[in-house]
């Protein structure tokens, strides 16, 4: 397998124009010519979130998607390609990030149900956790896992650059819209698997939604000293992306002058939702789905769309090029991104569909700020931005 360059693949701008890398016959383009692209895909995104909230309300979207609702058993493609050699394999091994705990779980108890025979056993970590325990595995010769699910995309082309991933593109990727299938690797070492966004979300008995902040650059207002919760960029993808768009965009001061707001760090960016909806922090650094499902389960936290923009987050799952189980790993990669399982994810999850024609969740705003780093950015700041975090959080 021939060696690739990490960061040849999905490119996406601190301005939030997303790109895909361009084939190689055509990587001689003006810088306008990218900034074009860029505003095109970025005007897509919000274009197929207004146009899927518009097809929903034209539409019994639960009925189309096969019901999202139903048994795992109604969810299984009986024609899949990968069946047959699944059912010997016999099992499947997933690590993942992308998920709570309790959606992860759901999802292989579907999966199980769908294709009986076939047992998932489930690692929900974060990404960094993830990414190491594979390294691990990989430096031992020993590969464990058949499906990764890492969110921090520069990790996962870290591994395809070191010829770690297997290409496979899914049997039903032409099912995930293209504003979202824009992220997938062009060369087939990933595909996108879920997209959510870093956001401002705030405790609604202690704020209401005028007195919270509005954008990044308000958490350093010394009014929300010891106020803010954040996940650590050393464990957390969600937050690695986000404190890495920062740190690009407003410059390394940001990070030291949000460090001298007495900040609470925690590891997953789940962890910001307990601590706001507590009031044991006002505000914190959230992904907008966990927040949404926690307002939806009656806890008094609330989202912002930051004005500087959320941090979009396209997470992509891999096939490990030594995966035990290939095909099963296949067969569960098409099954996560299939029509009936987004429905599920969009129903128990709060998440973003990626197929058209389902309703996306009440909290998407079509008409917010979108940005993201390239991944070449993330590719060469993403380890300073940990170093930097550690000396001035102490974390």
């Amino acid at each position: 397998m021939a060696s690739r360059n990490a960061g040849s693949a999905i490119h996406s701008t601190r301005t939030g124009r997303a790109l895909t890398s361009p084939p190689a016959s055509q990587r001689c383009v003006s810088r306008e010519d990218q900034k074009l692209r860029r505003r095109r895909l970025i005007v897509l995104i919000s274009t197929v979130l207004s146009l899927a909230v518009f097809a929903a309300g034209c539409a019994d979207t639960a009925s189309d998607a096969g019901g999202g609702g139903g048994s795992g058993a109604e969810l299984a493609a009986p024609d899949s390609p990968h069946l047959e050699a699944a059912r010997a394999e016999g099992q499947v091994t997933w690590y993942t990030s992308h998920y709570s705990s309790e959606t992860a779980e759901a999802i292989a108890g579907l999966f199980e149900e769908a294709y009986p025979g076939i047992t998932v056993t489930l690692y929900r970590q974060t990404a960094q956790r993830i990414y190491q325990r594979f390294a691990q595995e990989q430096e031992a010769g020993q590969t464990v896992a058949d499906l990764l699910g890492i969110t921090e995309v520069s990790l996962v082309a870290d591994l395809a650059s070191k010829n770690q991933l297997a290409r496979y593109v899914p049997t039903n990727a032409a099912e995930v819209d293209p504003a979202y299938a824009a992220y997938n690797d062009p060369d087939g070492y990933y595909h996108v698997a879920n997209v959510g966004n870093n956001i401002i979300s705030y405790n609604t008995d202690m704020l209401s939604e005028q007195e919270a902040p509005h954008s990044w650059q308000d958490l350093l207002d010394p009014k929300w000293r010891g106020q803010i919760a954040t996940g650590n960029p050393g464990a957390s993808g969600y937050v690695g992306t986000w404190a890495t768009w920062a740190y690009l965009e407003f410059g390394p001061g940001y990070l030291e002058q949000l460090a001298a707001q007495d900040v609470l760090v925690g590891q997953s960016i789940t962890d910001t939702i307990p601590r706001v909806a507590a009031g044991e922090r006002a505000v914190g650094v959230s992904s907008d789905q966990t927040t949404a499902k926690a307002a939806a389960a009656g806890d008094p936290i609330g989202i912002i769309y930051p004005d500087d923009g959320a941090v979009v987050m396209p997470t992509p799952n891999a096939i490990p090029a030594a995966a035990p189980h290939p095909a099963a790993a296949k067969l569960l990669a098409d099954f996560i991104i299939s029509k009936p399982v987004q429905q599920f994810l969009v129903e128990s999850e709060a998440l973003i569909p990626l197929t058209p024609g389902i309703e996306p969740p009440a909290h998407v705003r079509p008409d917010a700020t979108y940005v993201r780093p390239e991944l070449q950015e993330l590719t060469d700041n993403l380890e300073t931005v940990i170093g930097e975090w550690r000396r001035l959080f102490g974390v």
